[in-house]
């Protein structure tokens, strides 16, 4: 991703601080969603973290966030619930990885 950015190692740095800076809220907004049993909601801000996910490249999340806008709009919140824990570990990993990327660049 890096070298196919114009401004290389700053572009990308700008597009990780981004990313992680929504991430809170998406995870928020994803988990809130499956709470109030809202399933526009939860495929919404799932299919939103998926797309920023696949950005990077971040397949397991990708696949997580798949599954929750699924059951979003399947109207399975209930499904959804289950895998909240997936998410929350995935997105930890993810951030980990991307913080460890940005400051190797």
């Amino acid at each position: 991703m890096r070298d196919s950015l114009p401004g290389g190692n700053v572009a990308l740095a700008e597009l990780v601080d981004l990313f992680l800076a929504d991430l809170p809220e998406r995870l928020a907004a994803i988990r809130a969603a499956t709470e109030r049993a809202d399933a526009p909601a939860l495929a919404l801000h799932a299919h939103a973290l998926r797309s920023s996910a696949g950005n990077f490249g971040a397949e397991a999340l990708d696949r997580i966030c798949a599954l929750l806008e699924q059951a979003g709009r399947d109207h399975a919140t209930e499904k959804a619930c289950a895998t909240l824990v997936e998410l929350a570990d995935e997105a930890e990993r993810v951030r980990r990885a991307l913080l460890a990327v940005r400051s190797t660049g």
